[in-house]
């Protein structure tokens, strides 16, 4: 069902005939306009088309699906809106289908309300579903699902007057037609079947929409009428509401009411009363569509919606509708000019271009094209063709010998076709200007000489002769040179001067050389003045002078040389040259500058201060600058600005100098005795290598004067590791990274060679044998060179003879002397224990010993089998006895090494 404000909005409905103007407004249109029943189009349809009532609150789904989709054209996004009657289906959610492959939702509103992108329009509302999707791959072709929405039912199965149409609402979509649009991979509308809807719940017997038209083929020019009068509603009712709407290709729908006056792409006009027709004579009843878009031939879709007495819509019913182009007949002459056209002197040719157009539909043939100028007509006969669309150029000409100075009408015309019905473009006409006088041109003066380096000018003064006037354009181009001279250094101001009669008129020709563009020599420059036919020239030369003898300062710039270390120097050669004749001869006095100027900066010196040039032969042209820089200069980028001088002529040379921060050595470990491995961290030093004229920068390593390595810089950074070698102990040695060239560098860093250590020595005593529940003692003790030595750490780790270990307490007793007992566990503690101790001492060579105890069973546990035998014997008295011997004897507890041995 529509909605309740789009039906309010809509009614009433237009009546059952429509009168349609279709007229020709494009070519393009005609030729590429073909029946709409010769192209097998994409279907939108609902599926399943039925479903029962389900109960309230359930969900229920539907499919929009496509078929019919062709692989040359495939689907790449669509612009679908869906309706129904939100109380009795009420759309909730959709789900994309697998049709289009990478799709990207960029609208989705459902009832009025915005899900994705910016928001919702007009025609979103209650029971709308809104979509909008595009892809940006290859698209898809065939058939398949596009989405499936899901609805909440809101009535129970045991109403029998519920219903809802699942349809698609035939809503506007920008310029290129109505909802649901297909979109191809170029973005463009697809031309679409009408779609297919669906329907839920117990649907009513609809009322039927049915019309037809005449003409059945229209043509341009063509009124078609559209009736609507077939319409009929199966249980009798009466039709009362008829809304139409008409779409072409690519073109915006009209329907039948517009929503505002305002908008003019829908129009409603009056029409008269069409008996048996029941047309109403008022503008809500019936409409005339003359709006633009009607007005192209080629295909169209008419759609149909009535409603009855009792308020219920039909179906949509829908009809193509070929509109043909009507045969056109139309010659016209779209463009006729001449040239010259004003201030033409007798004698002088003019040519005429006669453009000629086919704006009609079928092709032209066997046409003239004439030329009328004073005295003579002149004719291009037969065999010309014109397909539709096309235009020829025809050129005639007019030799004006002994033609009076005057105004002349001159006129092109086509004669009009068989059936040419538009003959007002068949004729053209324009104004020629034939003038008796002429104009003179002349330059003062025609000799300038200017400055190797400098600027030239000439008048150029133009003279009306014989009562001429009239506009002359000047143009200037050097002529007969064999460096010509480019158009940014030659003006001609201004470029075009008013003749007044019997008066002259003037213009400056400018030659500008400062740029020293042009070498010297003669430079003949031709001025041309025109008017109409008249055309008169003059000649300017200028001689540009060669310049004085001058000099050049050239540097040389080493890979590297204009880099140095705070601390370095680095040095640039400056030589003295002229170029040009006459050649430089004298001598130039060498100063500098250093911008920025800072404390400690870079000093400069020459060697020598003055250089000079003779020729044929050179005295002594070249000369050595040397920068120097100090551990306190700010590193940075300086310019350096070499001026030489002699006498008034001045000559400067730039360069730019990075003073870059002192290299930096960093020592991990700064200590250590002889053997230690130690890492060298270098930083910040020079490596031309990394620049566009790269070679490779080695540094020299030592330990004092002992070279301990060689190696190439790969960076401005580096680390290098080596052993202290055998040097004096308990005082600080030097460290060096020598960088030989280009910058003589030579970082150092100190480093203190300690005394070797002296070894720790560990002994460990323990008992040798132990019983199950004993105590085990241990004692350690630590010294260094003999002597007894209480140490940083002690470790006393147990191993035992399962394999498990457990660490000791060890406690000091005396200097060097550690104790560390350990409960022998009652059961299981049978086998060898072993025992590791680890002595640490800040300074010196750690030490560690090993030892180990046996645990053994005692006499009884070993014995308990011939005790339980002997008390069997003698009986219990006997069997204490013997225990009471036993334990007196010491064989219960005795350890094995306490017996005594027979």
């Amino acid at each position: 069902m529509l909605r309740g404000d789009r039906i309010s909005s809509m009614r009433p409905f237009l009546t059952a005939v429509l009168l349609v103007s279709v007229m020709i407004l494009s070519l393009s249109a005609i030729h590429s306009a073909i029946p709409v029943h010769a192209v097998r189009a994409p279907t939108v349809s609902i599926n399943p088309s039925s479903r029962p009532l389900a109960s309230a609150g359930s969900t229920v789904t539907y499919d929009v699906n496509v078929s019919n989709i062709d692989p040359s054209n495939p689907v790449a996004g669509w612009t679908i809106y869906v309706e129904s009657n939100s109380s009795v289906l009420n759309p909730v959610s959709i789900t994309l289908g697998t049709f289009l492959s990478g799709a990207i939702e960029q609208v989705l509103c459902i009832n009025g309300f915005a899900v994705v992108g910016p928001g919702c329009n007009i025609d979103d509302g209650v029971g709308i579903v809104h979509s909008e999707v595009y892809t940006t791959g290859s698209g898809n072709f065939g058939n398949g699902t596009l989405f499936t929405i899901s609805f909440s039912s809101k009535v129970s199965p045991t109403c029998t007057a519920c219903y809802s149409l699942v349809s698609f609402p035939s809503f506007p979509v920008g310029d290129v037609g109505v909802s649901p649009v297909l979109y191809d991979l170029a973005g463009l509308a697809m031309l679409e079947s009408p779609p297919v809807g669906g329907s839920y719940g117990n649907i009513p017997v609809l009322p039927i929409a049915e019309f037809t038209w005449k003409p059945l083929a229209p043509s341009d020019g063509d009124t078609v009428t559209f009736n609507g009068t077939s319409s009929h509603d199966p249980q009798g009712h009466n039709i009362v509401d008829y809304a139409w709407t008409f779409q072409q290709a690519n073109i915006p729908p009209f329907y039948s009411l517009p929503p505002t006056p305002s908008d003019n792409h829908r129009i409603c006009t009056p029409l008269p009363d069409f008996s048996p027709f029941n047309v109403s004579s008022t503008c809500t009843g019936s409409g005339d569509f003359g709006s633009r878009s009607l007005l192209f031939a080629g295909n169209w879709t008419v759609t149909l919606v009535v409603r009855n007495d009792q308020g219920v819509l039909s179906r949509s019913t829908t009809h193509f509708v070929y509109v043909a182009p009507k045969r056109v007949v139309d010659l016209a002459i779209s463009n006729f000019t001449a040239s010259p056209i004003n201030n033409i002197v007798p004698g002088t040719i003019i040519t005429f271009k006669v453009i000629v157009q086919n704006l009609g539909t079928i092709p032209a043939t066997g046409f003239n094209v004439s030329l009328s100028v004073p005295g003579n007509v002149y004719l291009v006969r037969d065999n010309n063709f014109l397909s539709p669309g096309s235009g020829q150029s025809f050129m005639f000409t007019w030799n004006t010998t002994g033609i009076q100075p005057g105004s002349y009408m001159i006129h092109a015309r086509v004669p009009p076709l068989v059936n040419e019905t538009n003959t007002a473009n068949n004729d053209a006409y324009l104004t020629v200007m034939v003038t008796g006088g002429d104009f003179g041109i002349r330059a003062s003066p025609t000799f300038v000489t200017l400055p190797y380096a400098g600027v030239g000018s000439s008048t150029i003064i133009m003279t009306s002769l014989n009562g001429f006037s009239g506009t002359v354009a000047l143009r200037a181009m050097t002529i007969g040179v064999v460096y010509p001279i480019p158009v940014n250094l030659l003006t001609l101001s201004p470029g075009q001067v008013t003749l007044p009669s019997f008066s002259s008129a003037n213009a400056t020709l400018t030659f500008s050389n400062l740029g020293q563009a042009l070498p010297p020599g003669f430079y003949s420059v031709n001025v041309n003045g025109t008017s109409g036919s008249a055309s008169h020239s003059t000649i300017v030369t200028f001689d540009v002078l060669p310049p004085p003898p001058d000099f050049q300062l050239l540097l040389s710039i080493s890979p590297g040389s204009n880099m140095v270390v705070a601390g370095g120097t680095t040095t640039i050669g400056v030589q003295l040259t002229s170029f040009s004749y006459p050649y430089f001869n004298g001598n130039v006095t060498l100063t500098d500058q250093v911008s920025p100027i800072v404390s400690n900066g870079p000093t400069l010196l020459f060697s020598p201060k003055q250089i000079s040039l003779t020729y044929p032969g050179s005295e002594n042209p070249f000369s050595q600058l040397s920068i120097s820089t100090t551990a306190l200069t700010p590193p940075g980028n300086y310019t350096i600005t070499i001026i030489g001088t002699s006498g008034t002529l001045v000559h400067t040379a730039q360069f730019h100098l990075v003073v870059l921060p002192p290299p930096f050595l960093a020592l991990n470990p700064s200590s250590g005795s002889v053997g230690t491995k130690v890492t060298v961290h270098g930083s910040g030093f020079l490596n031309p290598s990394q620049g566009p004229y790269s070679y490779p920068v080695q540094l020299e390593m030592t330990f004092d004067d002992q070279l301990v390595g060689l190696f190439y810089l790969q960076g401005s950074s580096f680390n290098f590791t080596f052993d202290v070698p055998h040097a004096q102990e308990g005082i600080v040695h030097q460290i060096h990274a020598k960088e030989l060239y280009p910058s003589n560098l030579d970082v150092q860093a100190g480093f203190l060679v300690l005394p070797e250590p002296i070894a720790l020595s560990v002994s460990v005593s323990v008992g040798t044998i132990y019983f199950p529940g004993d105590t085990a003692t241990i004692f350690a003790m630590t010294s260094l060179a003999g002597q007894s030595t209480t140490v940083s750490s002690l470790q006393v780790l147990l191993i035992r003879p399962n394999g498990s270990n457990i660490t000791l307490n060890a406690v000091l007793i005396s200097p060097g002397v550690y104790k560390a007992s350990y409960a022998v566990p009652a059961t299981g503690s049978i086998g060898t224990y072993g025992m590791i101790v680890k002595a640490y001492q800040v300074g010196s060579v750690n030490g560690s010993a090993l030892a180990s105890f046996e645990v053994e069973p005692t006499w009884l546990q070993s014995n308990g089998r011939n005790v339980i035998a002997a008390t069997s014997l003698v009986g219990a008295a006997g069997a204490l006895g013997v225990v009471a011997l036993a334990w007196r004897n010491g064989y219960f507890t005795r350890r094995k090494d306490e017996f005594l041995i027979p």
